[in-house]
């Protein structure tokens, strides 16, 4: 079996080498498992290209390639990738983020998990560094990261780091941007939630968003990629609200410590705002932004 890896990348020069850096490691921790990383840049207009291109020569031992796109499309370069990877033998897909830190054994668990036949995505576990000097929005998310006690298990797949075995996201119009909502929803119409699987052993690190502005971006960016997948696919629309989003279980809110039970509830209204404002800026100017980048999240890994 060769394993294809893919990373693509807009506009991440905090922390694309040390990223790439850590793919390679992981995946030579894989036990001499036949593998190929193809590197898509999509729409960058910083220095991740140049820098890239350094890196690639200070590494030729590894099985690297890499392509550039002018359009600033996450699911465009995917594609690219997939295609590319496939075209060189590559059975299995594996994507990692441009500004995560992917732990050596991580490709190796997520191989694990997915060795079920069932199975058909496993995603890794995503853990945020802890700055010494926290926000308050930082507080509550990594809570939420860390310890999501109050909410229900998680039946979407989760985007930082997954291993695919059928990666297919069709061309439409208006185009599709986010990758891991258009894949959860087909995984799940397809193959039920019994097709996705975390893998908890499995670790990449991450900057956690740390404003409210931030955190709005994400919300609005994931919002409006949601309702145009639902609108595009509406067999989609059949799937239990419970899979796409994490319910709220309320009765458990009552067994969380007094700081804990605050941040939550921090947590819960600021999703509130987001969505009222979300609501309002829909009406008023009818149309949004679908991708802006989370600014904090870019930091130096």
């Amino acid at each position: 079996m060769k394993l294809g890896l893919g990373v693509c990348a807009r506009n991440e020069e905090a922390g694309i080498l040390a990223c790439l850096t850590s793919v390679v490691r992981a995946a030579e921790f894989t036990n001499k498992l036949d593998w190929e990383l193809f590197i898509c840049l999509n729409g960058c207009t910083d220095q991740t290209l140049s820098l890239v291109s350094a890196w690639l020569t200070a590494n030729q031992q590894y099985a690297v390639r890499v392509e550039t796109l002018s359009i600033a499309n996450l699911v465009a370069a995917q594609r690219v990738v997939v295609k590319r990877l496939m075209e060189s033998g590559a059975s299995l897909i594996m994507f990692f983020d441009a500004d995560i830190l992917v732990e050596e054994r991580c490709i190796t668990e997520l191989l694990r998990t997915a060795s079920s036949p069932q199975i058909r995505a496993a995603y890794a576990r995503s853990l945020p560094f802890k700055r010494n000097k926290q926000t308050l929005v930082e507080k509550a998310l990594n809570l939420y990261d860390t310890s999501a006690t109050i909410f229900t298990e998680r039946r979407h797949l989760h985007g930082r780091a997954f291993v695919v075995k059928e990666w297919l996201i069709p061309e439409t119009e208006p185009p599709l941007l986010a990758d891991d909502i258009y894949l959860s929803c087909d995984l799940l119409h397809r193959h039920g939630p019994e097709g996705i699987a975390a893998s908890p052993d499995a670790v990449v690190y991450f900057h956690q968003v740390s404003t409210v502005a931030d955190f709005y971006r994400a919300y609005k960016r994931r919002s409006i990629e949601m309702a145009k997948c639902l609108r595009l696919f509406p067999h989609f629309r059949t799937l239990p609200p419970e899979q796409l989003n994490r319910r709220i279980l309320w009765s458990k809110l009552s067994n969380e410590s007094l700081d804990r039970a605050l941040l939550w509830l921090f947590l819960l209204s600021l999703r509130g705002y987001c969505k009222v404002r979300f609501a309002i800026e829909t009406f008023l100017f009818r149309k949004n932004a679908a991708w802006e980048i989370t600014r904090t999240s870019k930091q130096s890994l």
